[in-house]
């Protein structure tokens, strides 16, 4: 009995090798043939074509070796079940990605007996922002001031790809930068209408539509050309890939979206950092903050700044004006969280409720919506007003501290009524330890990134301003 039972679990055992082995051998000559028959396709823009002998060789080695793993796996696998390894009760199936099917691999489950799948997914497409000039793809761009420039949407994939819409946006440091044209040469061809193309100076955002009516192929290397303006000399900043109206960047095939995981909606993008050189190299020094300290790759720590900027002209008793919370960062420091503490005067000054588009509304609030195009910042912890003490509470973070680079702007405004006449009230940061943390501070990863990280208490600035009497006759709002 126990001999015909090892009879039936080895049979078991050789089956399902079998069923693993013979689809994995055939997709090593389906990929054998897809490198002899796959299209070639040369780019005829004069801007650059990155379609080069060097990348096509390099797609070929990677899915040949890809391939010689999946044979050294399966031959391993085989071997560890000849010498007593017992087939598994079932195994989970290789997903496909998105444009078309994947091939699987196996290896060792977690108890060692059999194998299990693993996928390997030769669709997997990324969207790149580069430069034009393919000699520098992977590279940090440096561009100079005064002088326009050329960057690159690229298809980085193993394959062509069956497209028939595109959809992408990027974000840009509008103080830096601005788009003043597009080549979209290399896909024109094959669209029935014109692109739709948007600039939003305001927000920092450059956006490009295009469908088709019938799908095309679209082999991997540059898509299409965005030229740029410098506006002024900058260190490290970044041009990345952004949301708009709640559609990230894709390459679609009706609904489905070609780019990274089906799992992830936002992710198959890389972004493209850039630094623009001053016209004049004397005066290059001056271009890092000297209150920024660098520690390693790309990280540099301190001379942040919060400042309170306004009202745009003094202010009467019973006028309401406002103030806004500036938040400069053009030291390219890493920032992943900010706080503000500011107190004033109750007694001449009522802080205003304006929450629209906020992202916290309860009680008085000071208004952040308007600004979170160009200042990110996913996490709302707090923003409160206490009418009774004078005080403004304000505290936001966010998990991507280099969107927070190069950047000067408000980020929050605070709606004010004057209610009384005085020679002089303020608005002021104040620093009072709360849990171990001063109560005004711009951190990464909890570390100071204020001002100097080694003074205490500095990197801001604060507020005073007088408030004229109220015009003759005129009614002042109680308090």
């Amino acid at each position: 009995m126990d001999a015909a039972l090892r009879l039936l679990r080895l049979a078991a055992a050789l089956a399902v090798l079998s069923a693993v082995a013979a689809p994995l051998a055939a997709q090593s000559k389906e990929d054998d043939g897809k490198e002899k028959d796959k299209p070639r396709r040369d780019s005829d823009s004069s801007l650059s074509s990155s379609d080069s002998s060097g990348e096509r060789q390099t797609l070929a080695q990677r899915r040949k070796a890809a391939a010689a793993e999946r044979e050294r796996e399966a031959a391993k696998n085989s071997a560890n079940n000849q010498q007593g390894g017992s087939a598994p009760s079932g195994g989970r199936e290789g997903k496909a990605g998105r444009g078309g099917s994947g091939s699987s691999a196996t290896r060792g489950g977690e108890s060692g007996l059999g194998p299990v799948s693993m996928t390997f997914d030769r669709n997997a497409a990324i969207l790149s922002h580069s430069a034009a000039d393919p000699s520098e793809v992977g590279m940090s761009f440096v561009a100079k001031e005064g002088n326009e420039f050329w960057t690159a949407i690229r298809l980085d994939s193993f394959d062509p790809l069956n497209v028939d819409r595109f959809v992408f946006t990027l974000g840009y440091p509008k103080d830096i930068l601005e788009p003043v044209g597009v080549d979209d040469a290399m896909i024109a061809g094959g669209l029935t209408e014109p692109p739709t193309v948007g600039v939003f100076p305001r927000a920092g955002l450059f956006s490009y539509e295009a469908a088709l009516d019938r799908p095309m192929l679209v082999s991997p290397g540059p898509l299409l050309y965005i030229r740029w303006r410098p506006l002024r000399a900058a260190p490290l900043s970044q041009l990345p890939f952004a949301a708009i109206r709640g559609e990230y960047p894709g390459l679609f095939l009706g609904e489905r979206d070609l780019l990274g995981s089906p799992q992830e909606a936002d992710d198959g993008v890389t972004a493209l950092d850039f630094s623009v050189l001053p016209r004049d190299p004397e005066t290059l020094d001056e271009l890092d903050d000297a209150a920024a300290f660098d520690f390693g790759f790309f990280e540099k720590y301190g001379g942040v700044r919060l400042s309170l900027e306004g009202p745009s002209q003094t202010p009467r008793a019973g006028e309401a004006f406002y103030v806004d919370l500036v938040l400069d960062n053009r030291s390219n420091s890493s920032l992943d969280a900010i706080s503000a503490r500011i107190e004033y005067d109750p007694d001449v000054l009522t802080i205003l409720d304006a929450d629209f588009d906020n992202g916290i509304t309860l009680g008085v609030n000071i208004h952040d919506g308007p600004f979170a195009a160009d200042f990110p910042f996913p996490y709302h912890i707090q923003n409160q007003v206490d009418a009774s003490l004078g005080r403004i509470t304000y505290r936001k973070g966010t998990d991507r501290p280099d969107q927070m680079r190069g950047r000067r702007g408000t980020i929050a405004r605070i709606y004010a009524l004057a209610t009384a006449p005085t020679t002089a009230t303020s608005m002021r940061f104040t620093f009072a330890e709360i849990d171990g943390y001063p109560s005004t501070a711009a951190t990464f990863v909890g570390d100071d990134v204020l001002g100097d990280p080694a003074a205490k208490g500095d990197g801001v600035a604060d507020l005073s301003f007088p408030i004229l009497n109220a015009p003759a006759g005129a009614a002042v709002a109680a308090r």
